[in-house]
């Protein structure tokens, strides 16, 4: 879905589980090249998509990259899981983004992944 091909089509496999994302292009790494600000979020770092079972990034992918923050967050699970401090920071940082570039386009890349595992 983010390189714009297939997964057949793509040269990654379980066996290359080991090996980061890092010289995949993606569509963040298209729209970055043209000129736009690009966002990358999880809500579950220990679930996320190119982290589990995965080596995920060694760079950051997009030019605010919430991975840290998510990772300090989850230590502390009663904040984190909280439905409304999750969603509204993952709110403000997209608003926070668009504010602080007025003069660029911008786009952001979010996942709730914690909604399809907690249903």
């Amino acid at each position: 879905m983010f390189a714009g091909r297939y997964v057949e089509e793509l040269p990654w496999d379980e066996r290359s589980s080991d090996i980061p994302f890092d010289n995949y292009t993606f569509i963040w790494n298209e729209l970055s090249a043209r000129g736009y600000r690009t966002l990358y979020a999880e809500d579950a770092p220990s679930i996320a998509i190119f982290n589990y079972n995965k080596a995920g990034f060694h760079h950051p992918p997009a030019d605010y990259y919430l991975r840290p923050f998510s990772l300090a967050m989850e230590d502390h699970g009663a904040v984190w899981n909280s439905v409304i401090i999750n969603s509204s920071f993952k709110v403000s940082r997209r608003r926070r983004m668009h504010e602080t570039r007025t003069r660029s386009i911008a786009i952001g890349v979010c996942h709730a992944t914690s909604l399809c595992k907690h249903g």
